[in-house]
């Protein structure tokens, strides 16, 4: 099995090479642009790049040199994007403009964009979500102002400050009434930035990346001079999306704030001295403070992000433990579910994931129902937690899998409140590097992270609160202790 990743060496130059092109580009011709530093949009510039284009990056990584693929100079191009922009930034006036008739609220409001929420919370989700914020002991969460969560249409609701929108931004401008010369601030701002993007853009293409920030800049302006932006919190899913004013907007007055809901990111190295690089992407993130479960992730946030306000205190879930519960679950396993091949090579090399497709997964699960069922010498209550809903993406072959296992092993539902379940469980193992193990580490309980290829070397990380195993001898002989 080959583990080469030779090409993120190649990447990082790749970026430091592209960063000083386009800080230089920009600070010589374009200094302080949409009031932000050079060094800002040159980085969200290769952010944006690095989005939409890493699987070119990786294809490329056999050549010498790794050039930037960005838009070129195109009249007609830099005209089709500006209109764009244009008819979303008149959306968002006709947002403002119904908020002045209809707002109820003059108020400061929060925003939490990114995935993860539809990971856990199902019905209700509003309620819920209220509840969560008011215990969960974050400061940004549990504030008093109205609180806007990005969230797939189908949890659209609200209850009391919690909106569940699937375009929140546009829900809080249609929420409050700032008054019709802000309207008209607004309208003129957008104009003068779009005109400013499409003169700029026939000078460096490159900026036509921008357009998916530039169409908020202006709103995002007037409502940050108006004292009504709280903060703005993304999670971990958005590492490689953060606007270049999210952090650098004149004038800023909101926080900028990352929740990290999982934390199975960092690099793997392998035995034979093969070796993950850390996602080129990493370096570029930059946002005002972070919040991460435990101070190892804190200490690699410090030293792999341009984030240097990071904080940690649980594991950020979206769920909150429980009371004491009987330990009914012998064995709990966490896996982390393969996904198809097409969705790899349309999203990123599938170097990356070798490790985690269904053929290792399912040695996984069953070695450790084997040994359940074979080594310990009683009938094992054995409970299956998948990390995602089984959706399209993922790997029939896994799937089919699961469904063909005997009677002696249960599945429960994904979104279960993953701190329940592991109190009520006297193990739980892990496939490495998959976050519940973190959450088994936090409460106490006695937990496991099983390797069944025997190819990873254990991280650095890693404490002595979690067992690494990475045989099925070794399996074994922690089940007998276990259980003895």
């Amino acid at each position: 099995m080959s583990y080469d990743v030779d090409f993120l060496p190649k990447a990082d130059q790749a970026i430091d090479s592209w960063l000083k092109l386009y800080q230089s580009n920009l600070e010589k011709s374009l200094p302080n642009l949409f009031g932000v530093d050079s060094g800002s949009l040159a980085r969200r510039i290769v952010q944006l790049y690095l989005k939409r284009n890493y699987k070119k990056l990786v294809e490329s990584s056999e050549q010498k040199s790794l050039p930037f693929l960005g838009p070129k100079k195109s009249f007609f191009r830099s005209f089709k994007v500006c209109a764009e922009v244009s008819v979303k930034q008149l959306v968002c006036c006709f947002c403002v403009l119904v908020g002045n008739f209809v707002g109820k609220s003059k108020g400061a409001g929060s925003f939490l964009l990114g995935g993860g929420v539809e990971n856990y919370i199902e019905k209700d989700a509003p309620r819920h979500f209220f509840d969560y914020c008011d215990n969960a002991g974050n400061p940004h969460l549990a504030s008093n102002v109205d609180l806007f969560v990005q969230c797939p249409k189908l949890y659209e609701g609200s209850f009391k400050r919690i909106f569940f929108s699937y375009r929140p931004y546009l829900s809080f401008f249609k929420s409050r009434k700032i008054g019709f010369l802000n309207l008209f601030i607004l309208f003129w701002v957008s104009l003068a930035s779009t005109v400013r993007l499409f003169v700029y853009s026939l000078l460096f293409p490159e900026l036509l990346l921008l357009k998916s920030d530039v169409w908020l800049y202006p709103s995002i302006l007037v409502f940050n001079r108006l004292n009504l932006i709280d903060s703005i919190m993304i999670t971990n899913s958005s590492y490689l999306d953060q606007e270049f004013w999210l952090s650098n907007l004149p004038g800023k007055k909101f926080e900028s704030v990352m929740l990290w809901y999982s934390i199975n990111n960092r690099a793997l190295r392998f035995k034979n001295g093969a070796y993950f690089s850390e996602h080129p992407a990493y370096r570029l993130i930059s946002v005002d403070k972070a919040y991460t479960w435990n101070a190892q992730h804190g200490q690699w946030l410090e030293k792999n992000t341009q984030i240097k306000n990071v904080l940690w205190d649980m594991p950020f879930v979206y769920q909150l433990p429980g009371g004491d519960v009987e330990k009914d679950i012998d064995v709990l396993l966490f896996d982390v579910t393969p996904v198809v091949r097409n969705w790899i090579d349309s999203n990123i090399s599938p170097k990356f994931y070798y490790y985690y497709d269904a053929k290792n997964m399912e040695k996984f699960i069953q070695d450790v129902v084997g040994v359940s069922k074979s080594v310990v010498g009683c009938k094992l209550k054995l409970i299956i937690k998948s990390k995602r809903q089984f959706e399209a993406i993922h790997d029939p072959q896994y799937i089919k899998f699961l469904s063909e296992l005997d009677g002696d092993v249960g599945f429960i539902e994904s979104k279960s409140n993953v701190f329940d379940l592991i109190k009520r469980s006297k193990v739980t193992i892990v496939y490495p590097f998959s976050s519940p193990a973190h959450v088994a580490e936090f409460l106490g309980e006695t937990v496991a992270y099983y390797d069944p290829t025997g190819l990873l070397e254990k991280p650095d990380w890693m404490t002595q609160k979690v067992d690494f195993l990475q045989s099925r001898e070794c399996l074994e002989k922690f089940m007998i202790k276990t259980f003895d």
